[in-house]
């Protein structure tokens, strides 16, 4: 198979597993007050503790992680074309 579509099968699959993520969260997760486990479930309680914007609470707690992976694997690390 040609490395184009290699990579463009890649970041579909990386979409559709985001889609699929942000729906348990959205539809299930969050109606049912059930926390989900990792850095989303953090952003969870603390949007439930401190009533900001789940949205805003998933930057802030997933910032840092995209920080570190700039400073530790280099400017290639949020490029479209790394791979």
């Amino acid at each position: 198979m040609n490395k184009k579509i290699k990579t463009l099968f890649s970041y579909l699959m990386i979409i559709v597993g985001a889609i699929l993520a942000s729906f348990s969260v959205a539809c299930i997760l969050l109606p049912n007050d059930a926390i989900d486990y990792g850095t989303a479930g953090i952003a969870i309680i603390i949007s439930k503790l401190t009533g900001y914007n789940l949205p805003l609470c998933v930057l802030l707690v997933f910032l840092p992680f995209l920080i570190a992976g700039v400073i530790l694997i280099g400017k290639y690390f949020l490029h479209i074309d790394c791979i």
